[in-house]
């Protein structure tokens, strides 16, 4: 299987770089200007013809099985009217042996073709342009490959997240609402709502809204999980409430203070609709068996 932790390592054929290095306009940097809200970036379905399909393979055809995994890493902070976004890909394959002479533990070379959604830069982690024709890497057969990583740069809207504050005396109530961009078609699981408080609350006195669950993981640390899974152009709100310590000089601290909120949540899909496939050469067919896909959200107010 894929190892979450593998150490990167991309193997791109020196002629590859020649050829590839001179395309690239800069190195990728996060954005830094307010986030906009593009109502024209519609997502689109996955062209799935984007590389011909493989020729399929009989049991007694010799050749290479192959699975593929693309994960995604969305990151967006905001802080007042300044916005920072990201997302970052990696594509990694696993090779196995199919019938044919090589055996797992062997090193092939392989070429590999990466493509993305028009919308998107195509760029690799290490600023070059993504090479259209592929590129050749070499892949231990039966051990996972961080085959490539990719960045975007360009602000994308799927997720807003907002936080309201209310107070009762020295009850301190706390809303966070979580939005999903219906334009995204995705549905989202494991959502979970980090706050950062002031040392100034009774932690005994803590009470979540039903809808989530949590409390407090260290001092000044809230997590929450919302329950059940997000869907698209769906609005979540999180609400929780402790006694404040301070009284009203607490109550104006929090109101003068931004409050930080962090949200986390996955999806099985790609924003950048990234495809793959393997090539081989003459004697050999590469088959791509399986395709997983994650997203993961990753959403900082404040």
């Amino acid at each position: 299987g894929f190892d979450e932790d593998e150490e990167v390592a991309v193997v791109v054929e020196e002629n590859n770089k020649k050829s590839t290095s001179s395309s690239s306009p800069h190195p990728p940097s996060p954005s830094t200007q307010p986030l906009p809200i593009p109502p024209t970036i519609q997502p689109t379905t996955p062209q799935l013809s984007l590389f011909p399909p493989p020729a399929p393979l009989s049991p007694q055809s010799p050749g290479l099985a192959c699975k593929v995994r693309i994960d995604e890493d969305y990151k967006l902070s905001i802080k007042g009217a300044v916005s920072t976004f990201a997302l970052d890909g990696i594509v990694k394959i696993l090779l196995t042996e199919s019938g044919g002479e090589e055996k797992n533990g062997e090193t092939v070379k392989r070429k590999l073709r990466v493509g993305l959604d028009g919308r998107f830069n195509r760029i690799l982690a290490n600023g070059t342009a993504l090479p259209e024709g592929g590129f050749s890497i070499g892949c231990v057969l039966g051990k996972p490959t961080s085959a490539i990583k990719y960045h975007v740069d360009e602000a994308i809207n799927v997720v807003r997240v907002q936080s309201r504050l209310a107070f009762d005396g020295p009850m301190c109530r706390v809303s966070v609402q979580v939005a999903t961009n219906p334009a995204f078609d995705y549905l989202f699981t494991n959502a979970t709502v980090g706050l950062n408080l002031p040392r100034m609350f009774k932690e005994e006195t803590l009470r979540v809204a039903p809808g989530a669950s949590g409390g407090w993981i260290n001092d000044g640390t809230i997590q929450l999980r919302i329950e059940g899974d997000i869907k698209t152009g769906e609005k979540r709100v999180v609400r929780m409430q402790a006694e404040m310590t301070e009284g009203e000089q607490g109550r104006r601290v929090l109101e003068r203070t931004p409050l930080p909120v962090f949200v986390r949540m996955y999806a099985n899909v790609n924003i950048t609709n990234a495809q793959c496939s393997v090539e081989d050469g003459e004697d050999s067919t590469v088959t791509v068996k399986e395709v997983k896909r994650r997203l993961r959200i990753q959403v900082k107010v404040g």
